[in-house]
This record gives C-alpha cells, structure tokens and sequence, in this order.
C-alpha cells in the first residue's frame, strides 16, 4: 500500500530531510506536498482531496501543529508529529494517543511510525475518524495544554475506536508484561502499553506505582493497613499490595495530600 503524505515544517531542512528519509527508508509513503505553515496546509487542503497522512512540526510561527488537527477532521487521514518539543508537550501527546517522532529523526522510529500507519489504512473500516476520532483528540490535547502543565485527560482504545476520560477516573492501573489494563468509573481497557508508559504520562503528584504490576490513583484510596506488608483499599473496594521498599515514599505522598494516616 502507498500512502501520499504531506510534510508541514516551517524550516526547509527540517522538511527535505523527512522527504529524504521517508523515500530512502519508507517506500510506502509518497510525499505529494508540503509545507512550510498550517497557512499553506491548510491552502493545500482546499484542493487536494488524496492525502492519507499528515507529519508535522508543532512549534511554528503563526499557529502551532495542533491546528492541523481540525482541517483532518472526519477524513481519513492520520497525523504523525515530527517535533524537537519539551517533554510536556509529549506527555500531552500521548496522553491523547496522537504518534510523534522526536527530532533529530532515528530512522527506527520513524520506520515503526510508517509501519503503523499503514496497519491502521489496512483496517477493515473504510473511515478512520471511526478508530481515530480527531475531534475528541483535539479537545483532549488542548485540555491538557491549558490545565497547568498536568495530563488531566487520556484517550484509550475501546472496543469501538477511542474514549476520552479524565484522570480522576482512573482507580488503578494493572500490568503484565507488555499490557496494562486501565480500571475506571468509564469501564476496562486493556492496552499494549507498560507501566512504564503510564508512569511516563500520568502526573507522578496524582499516581502512584505501589508495587511493579499496580500504579494507583492517591485520590481514589481510601484505606492503608499495614498487614501482609501493606495493602491499598481503593474506593472501588480493590486491594492491591504495596511493596516494602515503596512504603516511605508512599507515606511521604499520602501526607502531602494531607490525608491522616497513623504509622
């Protein structure tokens, strides 16, 4: 299968060395334009009817790459950002399951991120808004932007697509290897995520990883006892272990929400 792309990167050699790299690495894309503003996608997109994936650089003058995302609303097209952006900003990212390649460009990456776009245009569906909705995407990005600097909405693969939920619903995460299964007041998710993964989005004053297979929302406990080397009560009513070694630290945390805990 190829895909015909457009590049939007205000910087010249950032734009001809994502061509360069895409035609020497990943035959399957075919980049058709490109772009040096969201002003000319945006130009660009009032005419071209045959693009199948956008790459993006976020921080440009004028308008950043976020502004992309309305202009593919509905279409089916996937978004990939190219991006030297801070780490908040990519904590944002994948907390509203949006692909990024970090700059410089490591042809691995960027060969994993062609592979998957190409999975996700093989579906059986014939619109992809229906596994990728942008427009939940796009509000899901900006509220974590604009919510000092914490992740306070995640986007999760459902059974239909994708489902937007805050933070604060999550009760806890479980892990098993390569998968971790999200357990909320909006339901179960299992991903092919780690731990790690979550540990690198969720803010670390808000979640806590109490033992190498559970990650706990602090907010959502409500009962510590000591017994069996110490067990979590969770307001769901789950008990979850919490390792020796993390118990200082997880006291330290549980005072600093000002919860009464007695040693």
């Amino acid at each position: 299968m190829e895909l015909n792309a457009l590049i939007i990167d205000d910087e010249e050699f950032g734009r001809e060395n994502l061509k360069n790299l895409l035609a020497q690495y990943c035959p399957e894309i075919k980049v058709k334009y490109i772009a040096a503003s969201i002003k000319e996608a945006r130009e660009i997109f009032t005419s071209a009817k045959d693009i199948d994936v956008v790459f993006s650089d976020i921080e440009m003058p004028g308008e950043m790459g976020f502004e992309i995302l309305p202009l593919i609303e509905d279409k089916n097209i996937s978004l990939v950002f190219v991006t030297a952006h801070d780490k908040y900003a990519l904590r944002a990212i994948k907390a509203s399951a949006l692909d990024f390649i970090l700059k410089p460009i490591d042809v691995k990456d960027l060969v994993n991120s062609v592979k998957k776009l190409v999975d996700i245009h093989n579906r059986s569906t014939n619109n992809i808004s229906e596994i990728f909705p942008q427009a939940d995407i796009l509000n899901n990005l900006v509220a974590n932007f604009l919510n000092n600097k914490k992740i306070n909405r995640i986007t999760l693969p459902s059974t239909k697509g994708f489902k937007v939920i805050t933070t604060d619903s999550i009760i806890y995460i479980e892990g098993e290897d390569n998968y971790a299964t999200v357990y909320s007041d909006d339901g179960k998710f299992v991903l092919s995520k780690t731990l790690k993964d979550f540990e690198n989005i969720l803010d670390q004053d808000d979640f806590f990883r109490v033992h190498k297979s559970h990650i706990v929302n602090l907010s959502r406990i409500k009962e510590f006892m000591h017994e069996d080397g110490g067990i979590v009560i969770l307001d769901n009513g789950t008990k979850v272990s919490l390792s020796r070694r993390k118990l200082p630290e997880f006291i330290d945390k549980m005072k600093h929400l000002s919860l009464n805990l007695k040693r």
